[in-house]
């Protein structure tokens, strides 16, 4: 199968609603609890193509196969600001390593990666130490070892060793701040013996601040009950245990140096954060490690991931369980290093781009950004309302622009003026809209043409002058669409066809970009409590009563906070769609079943609402709302 095609198809697949998911997918045998609906369908996927664990035949084989599945999970990176490779040096020559920072960061942790101590790279491991980076406040400096068969054990404990010596000596170079040590499977295993190294006087070096452990392996041993509960069919096998093993170290005495549950009781160790996932054949052996290191006075967090199996780590791209797991590690890791709240958001020293932001849901999204550190370059056609906004938020980290997104000289200077203050631009928020009252029969053509100028036009310019400076910051654009885009009402026709315009610009952007690591979300969003839509209210009387016969999720006005909630989760997470409520998305899904009954429905009520519209067009004498900025007034009749 092509690679690509197999990569689109895992993504389309893991993609699906989670009810979709579980109705797709079998779990696997042996899994008495439910198992992550998104892991579950890549299992299921895994089966379908032969693939019965991580081993293959060879460790070159199994090396190309470790590589070749982690390009599967690979999607749009996490945004970290300086990424770097470089070399340390290891027990027997010069390693490879790569260096993930952002200018706010506290700490620094050294992350050694999984792979049986015979596969794994820097770019299998590439993403989760993008999201530790990006979450938890500490630089990353990820290192390569020696592998085995043809470096056998000690070699990767030496080399850890002198990688972590080399790390002290550079600590500064590489952002300061205190130094933790960590990784997932293999690389936990190495990170805990280096500790153990250093507290028994073997290694000359201080210790850690802190260890952050993934589903170590800490004693082979065969009778741990959760090799045999899930010896075949959760990614790892019992057969693969075996496999690295006997590469690693098959015949060595019993040795705290690869077995570091026999080293657990040398004394306190370096405060642990230790994550297992419940249906990992190495479950049972870390949760071990984590009450004997108890025993001995090591301050241990210990954590079993619920329906979650070996490996996800590199998973944070298809499960957001996953995803979820090593930030909230992560957090616990920045905890323990003192780490300040807001230096582990992801969007820290973002620099934002929002239309239409001077009230409503662009003024409340700058304000949720601004909280999380984000910087914020708000875009709209009042000025007073911007200006008294940047100073709410601090003039000194945010600024303003006056600018119509439909006059393209205003929205360059906009953007041109945002990199001039900040030097880039990493999200792009195309907010600004309108909408006009009445029906086609009795609206100017020119509202109804100016309705599609702001809401579609506007965001083509807008997204469309700052995608360069987006493309460079790989980046994230947040195209605003609606409800509308996917229910036509009747006296909505220009706003219905800009906001379906919008959802259609955004998907094809998406493939557009989508090679150049820029992600693109579309938001659909039913009635806000925005001064858009108190105009309609006020404007229009029955207009309370009509939503009222709309489909379950268009019945009520979301407040809108969670509108700017909605938005901030969907910057910080990429995500290709959003949708306020949660529940649109369903009926966004049932769009083509349910276009008959629904069109059916409106049929019946235009017969009231259509004279209804016209009427209060008559009576207002304008076709936008009140607060509508430069159309409201600008409309009336004399």
């Amino acid at each position: 199968m092509n690679p690509r095609f197999e990569r689109t198809m895992v993504r389309l697949l893991t993609g699906l609603p989670p009810a979709a998911l579980r109705a797709l997918a079998r779990p696997p045998k042996g899994a008495t609890t439910p198992v992550d609906p998104h892991v579950r369908m890549m299992l299921a996927l895994r089966r379908a193509r032969g693939y019965p664990g991580l081993s293959v035949d060879t460790p070159e084989l199994t090396r190309t196969f470790m590589r070749a599945q982690a390009a599967l999970a690979r999607a749009v990176p996490t945004a970290v600001t300086q990424v770097t490779d470089l070399t340390v040096t290891g027990a027997a020559g010069e390693l490879p390593a790569r260096h993930y920072a952002n200018p706010d960061n506290e700490g620094l942790l050294l992350f050694l990666h999984g792979g049986g101590f015979v596969a794994g790279d820097l770019d299998t491991h590439d993403e989760p130490c993008r999201v530790l980076c990006a979450t938890a406040g500490v630089n990353v400096l990820s290192v390569e070892y020696r592998l085995a068969p043809e470096h056998p054990f000690p070699a990767a404990v030496e080399d850890v060793a002198a990688a972590y010596r080399w790390t002290v000596e550079h600590a500064d170079e590489l952002g300061g701040g205190p130094i933790a040590v960590g990784g997932d499977s293999s690389g936990a295993n190495l990170a805990t013996v280096l500790c153990q190294l250093i507290v028994a006087g073997e290694c000359d070096a201080p210790p850690p601040a802190a260890q952050l452990l993934f589903y170590p392996p800490t004693r082979h041993d065969p009778q741990w009950p959760s090799r045999s509960s899930y010896a075949d069919g959760f990614l790892l096998t019992r057969a693969d245990i075996d496999f690295f093993q006997g590469h690693y170290a098959a015949g060595d005495e019993p040795d705290f140096r690869h077995s570091p549950l026999l080293g657990a009781a040398r004394g306190p160790l370096p405060p642990v954060v230790l994550y297992t996932a419940e249906f990992d054949p190495l479950r049972d052996e870390g949760e071990a490690y984590a009450e004997a290191l108890r025993a001995a006075g090591t301050d241990v967090a210990a954590v079993r991931v619920d329906g979650m199996v070996h490996g996800f780590v590199n998973l944070t791209t298809l499960s957001p369980a996953a995803r979820t797991a090593v930030v909230d590690a992560g957090r616990r890791l920045a905890t323990l290093l003192n780490i300040r709240e807001e230096s582990m958001s992801p969007l820290r020293n973002r620099v934002v781009f929002i239309t239409g932001a001077a009230r409503g849901i662009g003024a409340e999204t700058a304000r949720r950004l601004a909280a999380r550190g984000a910087r914020v370059a708000l875009a709209g056609l009042e000025p007073e309302l911007l200006e008294k906004l940047a100073a709410e938020l601090g003039a000194d980290r945010h600024a303003w622009f006056e600018c119509d997104v439909t006059d393209q000289a205003g929205v360059e200077a906009a953007v041109a003026g945002t990199i001039e203050r900040f030097g880039r631009i990493d999200v792009v928020v195309a907010n600004a809209g309108i909408a006009n009252r009445g029906t086609v029969a009795v609206t100017p053509v020119d509202d109804v043409a100016r309705t599609i100028e702001v809401n579609l036009l506007g965001v083509v310019r807008t997204v469309g002058t700052a995608l360069p400076h987006v493309i460079e910051s790989r980046g994230y654009c947040l195209l605003v669409a609606s409800a509308a885009a996917f229910s036509a009402a009747p006296g909505m026709a220009a706003y219905t066809a800009s906001k379906a315009g919008v959802e259609q610009f955004g998907n094809a952007l998406r493939l557009e970009v989508a090679h150049k690591k820029v992600g693109v979300g579309v938001a659909y969003m039913s009635w806000i409590d925005t001064d858009l839509v108190r105009d309609v209210q006020a404007d229009i009387p029955t207009f309370t009563d009509s939503i009222k016969k709309m489909p379950g999720p268009l019945r009520r006005v979301m407040p809108v906070g969670d509108c700017a909630d909605a938005f901030v989760d969907a910057i910080e997470h990429r995500r290709d769609q959003v949708y306020v409520p949660k529940s649109l998305k369903r009926l966004r899904t049932l769009r083509g079943a349910l276009a008959g009954p629904f069109d059916r429905i409106m049929r019946r009520e235009a017969a009231n609402s259509v004279p209804e519209a016209e009427e209060n067009y008559a009576r207002l004498g304008r076709s936008f709302g009140e607060h509508s900025m430069g159309h409201g007034k600008k409309a009336e009749k004399d």
